[in-house]
């Protein structure tokens, strides 16, 4: 996992600088910040004195991160729509571009989640460290068939690289704001960690495997409702105040505008 992780970023900015190889515009205030955190090696590379030579490859990298180091410096660790690792997966803090006001109803433009499949993802988390639990403390006629075994492994594998994700991103909390989207990742390995919760709760669980059918229904049934209660927010469509507030459950979303035919707004 490791190994394919940091090959998966070599790969990333190997192709970034491959293609980028354009001396940044040093006219201009953001890329005079650029230059001055360049190295040797690469400014050759930019400016097609030599060619991609491993000194510059590994400049590229480095001073990439030196970049961001200085960038973090004076920057806002939190305001409203920040978001951290304890809050991001019930949503509670959308990132609102815009919105408009003919008086009676408003039209949002929000970055929301789907309510209902975050915290079916945060659901799965919750059930994978139960399952976890239990195998690493098993009860006496807790047993495992070979395909049992893969799976709960593989469960373990898989909490891990997220607890990694949110690790690292506890600590850039500290170093900026975060935002919702900042947590994709955790979001879908949450996604994949609630499929296989759901196929070991099927496997062992004799009840639950006899409904999957009617509970993977039921699952798909309400994530389709919840993306159509929740859309007027993603697609600007217009709002009165009390149907905006139906969506401020089961925690306020978004402050929602109470009509004033005298005043539009932006």
């Amino acid at each position: 996992m490791v190994a394919s992780f940091v090959t998966i970023i070599l790969l990333v900015f190997t192709l970034n600088t491959v293609l980028t190889a354009q001396k940044p515009d040093i006219t201009h205030e953001a890329g005079m910040r650029d230059w001055a955190l360049t190295g040797p090696d690469y400014k050759a590379y930019l400016e097609h004195k030599t060619g991609l030579t491993p000194q510059a490859w590994w400049q590229s990298i480095s001073n990439y991160s030196t970049y961001m180091k200085n960038d973090f410096t004076g920057v806002t660790k939190n305001e409203p729509n920040g978001q951290s690792v304890a809050t991001w997966a019930i949503v509670t803090k959308p990132i609102s571009y815009r919105w408009d006001s003919d008086g009676i109803t408003t039209s949002y433009m929000t970055f929301i989640g789907n309510q209902v499949s975050w915290r079916l993802g945060l659901l799965g988390l919750i059930a994978a460290l139960i399952m976890v639990c239990i195998r690493r403390f098993p009860h006496p006629k807790w047993q495992e068939t070979a395909d049992q075994k893969n799976d709960h492994d593989l469960l373990e594998a898989l909490g891990a690289m997220y607890l990694i994700f949110m690790g690292v991103h506890a600590f850039l909390g500290t170093q900026r704001v975060m935002y919702v989207y900042h947590y994709f990742i955790g979001l879908s390995l949450s996604y994949i960690i609630l499929a296989l919760v759901c196929k070991i709760a099927f496997d062992r669980i004799k009840i639950i495997g006899e409904q999957k059918l009617n509970i993977l229904t039921l699952i798909s049934i309400l994530v389709l409702l919840s993306f159509g209660f929740y859309a007027p927010f993603s697609y600007h469509r217009p709002l009165t105040y009390q149907q905006c507030q139906w969506r401020n459950w089961p925690v306020e979303i978004i402050g929602c505008n109470k009509p004033n035919p005298t005043k539009t707004a932006h």
